[in-house]
């Protein structure tokens, strides 16, 4: 390993393990100590829980109604869970893996920019304004999947202006691979592969084929075989890992589209989105407006890239397009979904410009080579990314961002007002476990999508028959009929299917002939015995 290549290593490695150990810190004080983790982050943990320890363990306990990587990532973690019941009663797990994603992040980009610009003080620059970005270290920290998505969204951009100046066949493989793993974790990828597919066409169609004949009296026919081959290389996995996703979703689910239309997707929960917010959507313009200013922070990089190639006579260049392409794919989606009504427009859907800028800069700076504005531009690129840190005065706007306000007033969130409730809910049942006789256990039955925070906190998770059992559907026809003792139910809420409201709509606010009410939780949660069979006459 030659000096250049041991330094980078070494490089590397310091940066990995400060980046973790700081979003891992961090995201033990606010989940541990704090005793506050997002709904998001927890029910993808829940999703690896059950397929561990369930009363019916099996991997398609994750569920289809979201991306699975995040959730199977996180089984590793979860196997401390008998000696460390954060990683469960927490989400720890799931602060591990962002924190993972994270750290890997920072490394790609130092790597990325000390090859390209041969500058160690501005590689660790920019990875220090990037890494410790209030917007991404927050999400580096909390759990959630966009940590995990901006490491491949900065891998395949990475990849791809190294393709511009190399032209090596792998990273079009690179590329493939790292986009078929993005569609595992969050839908966006989709998007995002549209515009990678217009960016590679942009640079491609502009130049003449990169080392073939350049004698050829019509070199047109070998650049649009040459797209077309780098096209299937780079868009076949992420096409093939849809197929297999709608295969599975057809063969366990019953439907292929299960994942996009049943009642736990984000299709049905985007009936929560309020009367308010959908009227500013009345029209395409207020649509646009909310895309426009929930970007606005984030854009600075990419403005200041625009303005950088603008003054220097490099803006007519077909790279433009490509990393117009890239910016602009995930916010055209938004705009769709705003305009559709399937969107709540969370800050962080509008984060990704940013991501795609930063690992742009390095590319954006070697083609400069050391031209006298090559120092301005640095400190302009630089400065855009820390004044993009005001992010964080959205961050604490209850109205305009009312997930990462949250994290700001933790006390007030309805999110710790929940959790809270449910390991109430998760103690209560805990007791009535322990209090039974030897072999005389109770079993209970709810719905996991809505109780996974009271399942997480449960001790005794064998005990629980949840939404996700392959029997659940026969049991909850007549749970007396299978031992059940207990069903435990959640207020309703319209927008999104509860198959036991659906299957007994009064249950919860009325209970049944079948059913004594045990404990009332604050209206949240009813927890009720069941005395008989759904099947006997009411007496």
């Amino acid at each position: 390993m030659g000096t250049s290549m041991k330094h980078r290593f070494l490089w590397g490695l310091l940066i990995f393990a400060v980046v973790f150990a700081a979003e891992l810190a961090f995201g033990i004080y606010v989940t541990v100590v704090k005793q506050f983790a997002h709904n998001d982050a927890l029910s993808r943990v829940a999703n690896a829980f059950y397929a561990l320890y369930s009363r019916d363990p099996h991997l398609g306990m994750i569920g289809f109604d979201r991306n699975p990587l995040p959730s199977l990532l996180e089984l590793g973690p979860l196997l401390f869970w008998p000696y460390i019941p954060e990683m469960a009663t927490a989400g720890l797990a799931s602060n591990i893996v962002t924190a993972v994603f994270a750290a890997g992040a920072a490394v790609l980009l130092f790597q990325h920019a000390r090859k390209s610009l041969e500058h160690t003080g501005l590689s660790l620059t920019l990875v220090g304004l990037y890494t410790f970005h209030p917007f991404i270290f927050v999400y580096g920290a909390n759990g959630m999947s966009e940590a995990m998505f901006f490491f491949f969204i900065m891998w395949i951009v990475i990849m791809f202006v190294k393709w511009l100046k190399e032209d090596h066949s792998i990273y079009p493989i690179g590329i493939g691979l790292a986009l078929a793993a993005a569609f595992w974790i969050r839908y966006e990828s989709v998007a995002f592969g549209v515009g990678l597919a217009l960016a590679v066409m942009a640079v491609m169609l502009e130049h003449k084929v990169r080392n073939s004949d350049l004698s050829l009296p019509d070199p047109v026919p070998e650049r649009v075989r040459k797209l077309e081959a780098t096209l299937i290389v780079m868009i076949t996995p992420v096409i093939f890992s849809g197929m297999a996703w709608i295969i599975l979703n057809a063969v366990i689910m019953g439907d292929p589209l299960y994942f996009f239309r049943s009642g736990y997707s984000n299709l049905a929960f985007s009936g929560n989105i309020t009367e308010e917010f959908r009227r500013q959507l009345e029209t395409p313009l207020g649509a646009l407006w909310i895309v426009l200013r929930k970007s606005f922070f984030f854009g600075l990089p990419l403005a200041v890239i625009l303005l950088i190639r603008l003054l220097n006579g490099r803006w007519r260049r077909w790279d433009t397009l490509a990393l117009l392409a890239f910016c602009v794919s995930i916010p055209a989606m938004q705009f769709v979904m705003l305009l559709n009504g399937s969107s709540f427009g969370w800050l962080r859907f509008f984060v990704y410009p940013f991501v795609i800028a930063v690992a742009w800069i390095p590319y954006e700076l070697s083609m400069l080579g050391r031209e006298r504005y090559f120092y301005p531009a640095a400190a302009a690129l630089c400065l855009s990314i820390l004044m993009s840190a005001l992010v964080v005065l959205d961050m604490n706007n209850r109205e305009f961002s009312p997930d990462e306000y949250e994290l700001f007033h933790i006390r007030e969130s309805d999110t710790y007002r929940d959790v809270s409730i449910a390991r109430e809910v998760a103690a209560y049942t805990n007791d009535l476990v322990r209090k039974a006789a030897p072999g005389k256990e109770p079993l209970f039955l709810t719905d996991s999508h809505r109780a996974y925070a009271v399942l997480l906190n449960s001790h005794f998770p064998r005990q629980w028959v949840i939404t996700n059992d392959r029997d659940f559907a026969d049991i909850l026809e007549d749970p007396y009929a299978y031992g059940v003792d207990y069903i435990l139910v959640n207020k309703k809420i319209e927008a999104t299917l509860q198959v036991i409201h659906g299957t007994y709509p009064e249950l919860f606010d009325h209970g049944t002939f079948w059913t004594e009410l045990e404990k009332d939780f604050y209206g949240e949660w009813k927890l009720y015995r069941v005395t008989g069979s759904t099947t006997a006459l009411p007496s």
